[in-house]
């Protein structure tokens, strides 16, 4: 066996060999091969030594670094001047130019503001900002009171930025002894493609206050979901037993995962439950947003769920929507499908059975008449119009025999409302002096129906107007 010395020994001779022979082979290129010099020790401890930054911040002093700023505006433009000097005397220039209309006061403002962004990208937490404007200052330290709201918007924006820094300070210099940040921000106020030298210079294009996010409290109301979310947390039901039933039933469709409320579904994923609040902001996006396409009520309701929203009304708010949306009922196809089932209306034979109603108040035409006797027959559909000034029953029964008994012979029967204009005891001594059939419509149909929120309607299909 060879002791381990003497394997060292070989695999050095063995490398030195290797050397040699790669130094031969380079030295057809003229090239020379040189060994690497053994590097000492105190030498590499002197090198980290002179450029390890430290990363604690010196003690006893009030600021690390401090901050220059002047900003001013004209009528060429308006920028800002920035120097930062730091502990060891070193010196930084920065020079912003304002693509918007600004003030004095904005510009000192826009500058302060950048003062604290180029201290964070810095790893700076104390800094000492001198400004020569008064007012800065003073709202700043919180001498002086922002009551513009400009202004106002500007101090909250400082404040904010202020939460960020360890220390932070602003003096007021005067102005001869802030002439260098003057200077710089007269490089940029006219047009900085005209710098007479070399500076660093960002271009703002609008002020720093308009890149805020807008937080709103939004505080929802009892909606349909809370009984739900009650009972599903906290076993809660109402006080109601028929109520608390219900809810139990209706419980068993939905679930809570991960603190958000879900809608179970059997062709589909589950559907996330929202408030009304919510739910009209998304069928405005859906119906009218960027990928809207304004289509109808059913088509409205199925496209949210496909995209896996869920919310009790979500086929009336549907609906609803469409109905009032101005671009559809401009732009849309006209809808030709009656609003309510149609009843054939059958008759035995030709002007056999006629149906009589008002329509009025009209716009008033000659000799202000402005209501609209109509008779129809059940078989022909025959129509008879005539314009009356006064809806009296000897109007009507001089139309009867104008219109209907000399042109087209007797009736056996004449179908009217309850109008009082029908419904008397002149009008049925009329119809029963020639054998005609008087009949009136059914008062309880009509009130049941108009308590059901559709129109009233007959077997004639017209309405009184006089009545409502």
């Amino acid at each position: 066996m060879i002791d381990q010395p003497v394997k060292q020994i070989l695999h050095r001779l063995e490398t030195s060999g290797r050397l040699q022979k790669w130094a031969i082979e380079i030295s057809e290129l003229d090239i020379e091969f040189k060994p690497r010099m053994a590097i000492k020790a105190q030498t590499l401890v002197d090198f980290i030594a002179e450029l390890t930054i430290p990363t604690e911040p010196s003690k006893g002093k009030k600021a690390d670094w401090k901050v220059f700023v002047d900003g001013s505006s004209n009528a060429e433009g308006s920028g800002a001047g920035i120097i930062l000097i730091g502990p060891d005397s070193e010196e930084l220039e920065y020079s912003l130019h304002f693509e918007f209309p600004a003030t004095n006061n904005d510009a000192e403002y826009e500058a302060v503001i950048k003062s604290f962004g180029l201290a964070a990208r810095l790893g700076v937490s104390l800094v000492e900002v001198c400004c020569d404007s008064q007012l800065i200052v003073g709202q700043v330290s919180g001498e002086y009171e922002a009551k513009d709201g400009r202004m106002a918007a500007y101090l909250m924006k400082v404040r904010d930025l202020q939460r960020g820094l360890a220390s932070f300070k602003i003096t007021k210099v005067p102005r001869k002894n802030n002439q260098r940040a003057d200077a710089l921000k007269k490089l940029v106020s006219a047009n900085p493609k005209n710098l007479p030298r070399t500076a660093n210079v960002q271009v703002l294009q609008q002020p720093s206050i308009h890149c805020w996010a807008e937080v709103k409290n939004v505080e929802y109301e009892e909606s349909w979901m809370d009984p739900l979310i009650k009972y599903l947390t906290e076993d809660k039901v109402l006080e109601n037993p028929l109520e608390a039933r219900r809810l139990r039933a209706r419980a068993a469709s939905f679930t809570i995962i991960n603190g958000q409320f879900y809608k179970r579904s059997f062709t589909m994923p589950y559907l996330k439950c929202i408030r009304p609040v919510e739910a009209k902001e998304i069928l405005i996006e859906v119906h009218a947003g960027i990928c809207g396409n304004h289509q109808g009520a059913t088509s409205l309701t199925f496209k949210i769920l496909r995209q896996r929203y869920y919310w009790l009304t979500m086929k009336g708010d549907s609906k609803e929507l469409v109905w009032k949306c101005d671009a559809c009922q401009r732009h849309g196809n006209l809808i030709h499908v009656p609003a309510e089932q149609q009843a054939t209306i059958f008759g035995v034979c030709l002007f056999f059975q006629w149906g009589m109603d008002i329509l009025g108040p009209l716009p008033k035409a000659k000799g202000q008449r402005k209501f609209l006797l109509v008779a129809i027959d059940y078989f022909t559909k025959w129509v008879e119009v005539e314009l009356l000034a006064t809806i009296m029953t000897a109007k009507i029964q001089g139309f009867v025999w104008r219109s209907i008994l000399c042109r087209f012979g007797i009736p056996k029967v004449v179908v009217t409302n309850n109008g009082r204009q029908f419904d008397n005891h002149s009008f049925k001594t009329f119809c029963a002096s020639y054998h005609i059939d008087h009949r009136l419509t059914l008062v309880a149909t009509l009130n049941q129906m108009g308590k059901s929120g559709n129109e009233p309607s007959h077997s004639m299909g017209f309405e009184d107007q006089t009545r409502k």
